[in-house]
């Protein structure tokens, strides 16, 4: 679960740092630094990305209830909205674990 939590903070936090980024339709360099945090969370969250795809599969209702708790408070909105980024989150670390074990075999 550790793992899974790591990469679904990978995810969310890509994806708000390219939403503020690209909210403008363009890059700047002053920009380019908010990328540079996303960094030092990577390694820890492809550490165990071998486990993530059973994780998933055995995801209890506790344990998604705690992922969605988890996103509510980590980007202060609401239970609805969380549960849905955490939909999307998961999906999206699904298709990337297919995408890691097509390319490794």
């Amino acid at each position: 679960m550790k793992d899974l939590k790591e990469l679904l903070v990978l995810v969310i936090s890509s994806a708000n740092v390219l939403s503020d980024v690209l909210e403008d339709k363009k890059i700047t360099l002053a920009e380019m630094v908010q990328f540079f945090p996303l960094l030092l969370k990577v390694q820890p969250a492809v550490n165990g990305i071998d486990t993530i795809g059973k994780t998933l599969m055995n995801l209890t209702p506790e344990q998604a209830n705690e992922l969605e708790v988890m996103i509510t408070d980590d980007l202060d909105i609401d239970s609805v909205k969380a549960k849905e980024i955490c939909k999307k989150s998961i999906d999206c670390i699904l298709a990337a674990v297919e995408m890691i074990r097509v390319i490794k075999a």
